[in-house]
């Protein structure tokens, strides 16, 4: 699969279930090869991981990512999609998921999840819904892989990126609401499930780095602000692994404001926001840019050149 080890989806999805091995494995294969299998010692053809999945009652290819198509048209449309979405552009988003669900098979549960997940989020933005309907809308879309999901709640088992995706969705929307204390919680939960799942380092950089950066937020406004910092932190060398500028500027920002509000090294404060500049400046963030400028100006009184101009000369001095 690429993202999880095959047999450790399968060991946990099993346990969770309180599952033996002989109960699992009896019509599939012999109790000897699923031990193998979950030891990482076998690697299961793709007829045997579906049918062992399928004894849970859960989809295997759930785990595949985002949609599944012949059609690499189909592909390119959602990269467009996430685009838009990305910097909130839902009204160009809309007739592009259109056209998308057009060419869809929605009999496949990972189609369906996703054009249930992108028409909420354009929903909401585009006020035909409020929070609470779009968080209905999300669950709903959960659902099609997680049938058993409970709103508001954090399964136990394992996630594709879709429905970390989601999950963060949810926690967000509880942030919307003011209810910080419950978006703490899931992605406190969610923060748990990473640290006690072996995952492809590539897919941490992506998944682990969103729901510490929404964790790092809601921390923030719960009043958590020490460990908000640390939560970032820890953010940060996902970011740089998942080569994730846009992402990066903006942990470097939220950094830099947190330490200077607990009034921690002023230089080092200094010094972040110039690399959250640079870094916004270098993935075209100019929304970043320019709300970076107006903080230095508010806060040190002084033009971003002057801050500039003004470090500059400090760490010439230094040297």
């Amino acid at each position: 699969m690429g993202v999880y080890q095959i047999g450790e989806v399968i060991k946990r999805t099993r346990e969770s279930l309180s599952i033996t091995q002989e109960e699992l494995s009896s019509g599939i294969c012999s109790v000897r090869t699923l031990s193998r299998i979950e030891t990482g010692k076998n690697t299961p053809n793709r007829t045997t991981f579906e049918a062992l999945m399928e004894k849970m009652g859960k989809e295997g290819k759930r785990y595949l990512p985002f949609i599944r198509s012949n059609d690499i048209e189909n592909y390119i449309r959602r990269e467009e999609i996430e685009q838009l979405i990305h910097i909130h552009n839902y009204k160009q988003a809309e007739p592009k998921l259109l056209e998308l669900k057009r060419n869809l098979n929605q009999e496949e549960p990972v189609n369906r999840q996703y054009i249930l997940r992108i028409q909420a989020l354009i929903d909401k933005n585009l006020n035909r819904i409020n929070i609470i309907e779009e968080r209905h809308q999300l669950a709903e879309a959960l659902r099609c892989t997680i049938v058993d999901y409970k709103e508001g709640t954090i399964p136990n088992s394992f996630f594709s990126r879709q429905e970390i995706l989601i999950l963060c969705n949810i926690a967000g929307s509880y942030y919307e609401e003011n209810n910080f204390q419950k978006s703490v919680e899931l992605l406190r939960d969610l923060q748990n499930y990473f640290e006690n799942v072996s995952i492809d380092i590539k897919e941490r950089s992506k998944s682990e780095r969103l729901v510490l950066s929404n964790l790092g937020q809601a921390l923030w406004h719960y009043g958590e602000k020490e460990e908000s910092l640390k939560v970032i932190e820890k953010a940060i060398p996902l970011a740089i692994m998942g080569d994730n500028a846009g992402s990066l500027s903006t942990l470097l920002y939220d950094l830099a404001y947190g330490e200077r509000e607990l009034g921690k090294n002023e230089v080092c404060c200094k010094e972040r926001l110039l690399e959250a500049y640079y870094v916004a400046e270098g993935c075209h963030n100019v929304g970043l840019m320019e709300h970076i400028k107006n903080y230095i100006q508010k806060k040190y009184a002084m033009s971003f050149t002057e801050y500039f101009n003004y470090y500059l000369c400090y760490n010439l001095c230094k040297e």
